[in-house]
């Protein structure tokens, strides 16, 4: 499910755009193809601070620190890593794009850890996105994914499980 904002405005309006577009590319998957309900596309994503743990809580209706899962084939939000710089009106972001995703379940017919096929399928989908996206890195490994974070939700990062973070700039007039 894709789980994108009302009415954006600001950086979410181009959030929202490339959100729509990953989701759409994973329903086009190929063999065996993937339904809604194996995705969840999730906009920005906010920092909850509680004493000196800094968690990661989604907003649908309500806040839910439950962002985890292994149940879906692809877990996918959106955060900001660096405040907003204003230059001349052009607002310009650091994103973290986070995946979780269960490699099997996308290629049941790869032997191998399909960790590189999954990096370079979200890359290309930034790779012809317009202007206002740049990627920036792409970040492996749950110890480096997870460096604006401290909480203690156990991650599985173990075939079949991947975890990933795509850094980007986004630019937006305001």
């Amino acid at each position: 499910m894709i789980y994108s904002k009302t009415n954006p405005v600001g950086i979410d309006v181009k959030i929202n755009s490339i959100q729509s577009k990953i989701h759409k590319a994973l329903l086009l998957w190929p063999s065996p193809g993937l339904i809604t309900g194996q995705v969840d596309l999730y906009n920005r994503i906010y920092k909850l601070k509680e004493g000196l743990k800094l968690t990661p809580v989604k907003f649908a209706t309500e806040f839910s620190k439950s962002i985890f899962t292994t149940d879906k084939a692809v877990v996918g939000y959106f955060y900001e890593r660096t405040d907003p710089v204003n230059i001349n009106g052009m607002m310009s972001y650091t994103i973290g794009n986070i995946f979780h995703v269960n490699l099997l379940t996308l290629y049941p017919s790869v032997t191998h850890r399909a960790d590189a096929e999954f990096v370079k399928f979200i890359s290309d989908i930034y790779r012809i996105e317009p202007y206002g996206f740049r990627l920036l890195s792409v970040v492996t490994g749950i110890d480096h994914v997870y460096t604006d974070f401290n909480f203690d939700e156990k991650l599985e990062d173990l075939h079949p499980y991947f975890i990933v973070r795509f850094d980007f700039n986004i630019n937006y007039r305001i």
